[in-house]
């Protein structure tokens, strides 16, 4: 809880937030891997398929924002990739062995542990950085701890009980969707031709991997009668 998230909002100081989404898009082939191992699931090539699918959609959604600068955006890039995989370790572990706990309760160790670390890593390491509180850092911080965190990861605790992890795994693809889709309803952004085209190949890549084909209907067979 602590690891992953702070190597995410590290990286993305020295990447776009486009390569940045395109780089932890991988998590779904991470998860599908690890619980192909882990966790004996099958890795099928429809699942393949729809991560592939799914990953060049949010290429196509985010190609006209990626930007690669100097020696540190490598060590950004690195620092995603990274993060994507250990949510991916920190997912299939929490299938395999999180059984009949509660979500809040599975889930109040792990962030106070987290939260433990990055309090001491900051006091080591940025007690120089700038922090101003006000009424709009409280609500950020209030808003991300409430919903961002107790509300979000409660349910995925909970949901990741109940359904396969990989494709729980395929909902990172709907993050880029969403992301646009709100920018468009409260920013006035404008959706365009790419993203739209992205959308479709991620909403196409997560039926491919998730839609079960119908199996065929036994026919039955008629025993002669004796007369």
């Amino acid at each position: 809880m602590g690891i992953p998230y702070a190597l995410v909002y590290w990286g993305e100081q020295h990447i776009s937030s486009g390569l940045a989404a395109i780089l932890f898009s991988i998590m779904p082939l991470c998860v599908a891997i690890m619980a192909r191992f882990m966790l004996g699931d099958s890795l099928t090539p429809a699942k393949i398929a729809g991560i592939i699918v799914g990953t060049v959609g949010v290429y196509i959604i985010f190609s006209d924002s990626i930007a690669i600068g100097g020696q540190m955006s490598i060590w950004g890039m690195l620092a995603l990739i990274l993060s994507a995989v250990m949510a991916s370790f920190c997912s299939v572990i929490l299938k395999k062995y999180m059984g009949s706990y509660n979500p809040f309760a599975a889930l109040f160790l792990p962030t106070l542990i987290g939260g433990i670390i990055l309090a001491i890593w900051g006091l080591l390491f940025e007690r120089e950085l700038p922090f101003h509180i006000n009424t709009l850092t409280v609500i950020s911080v209030v808003y991300l701890a409430v919903l961002g965190s107790v509300a979000a990861f409660a349910l995925y605790y909970w949901i990741i009980k109940h359904i396969d992890v990989t494709v729980l795994a395929y909902m990172t693809f709907l993050i880029p969707i969403l992301a646009c889709l709100l920018g468009w309803i409260f920013l006035k952004e404008t959706l365009t031709i790419d993203v739209l085209i992205g959308a479709g190949l991620i909403f196409g890549g997560i039926a491919l991997a998730t839609l079960k084909k119908p199996k065929p209907k036994a026919t039955k067979c008629s025993t002669p009668t004796s007369s």
